[in-house]
């Protein structure tokens, strides 16, 4: 039902609220994320190094320059 891998994370949040009736809160999650994403970019001073690690049971994986992990746009 949704693409999975995680790049498209915001198109399948807002096609399972839809799908369960829930269209409008799954929207209002989203702008949740987005506002508080743009707060907390707004605090970040200098310029920065992060990397982003995410555990599962079976794997690590790191999301680099060539695969984001979902930006927010700015």
């Amino acid at each position: 039902m949704t693409a999975g891998n995680g790049v498209n994370w915001k198109r399948d949040l807002l096609l399972v609220g839809d799908v369960l009736g829930k269209g409008q809160a799954a929207r209002r999650v989203l702008a949740g994320i987005v506002t508080d994403a743009r707060t907390e970019g707004k605090a970040v001073q200098g310029d920065p190094t992060v990397s982003m690690v995410r555990f599962t049971p079976d794997r690590t994986r790191l999301s680099a320059v060539l695969r984001r992990s979902g930006a927010v746009p700015g």
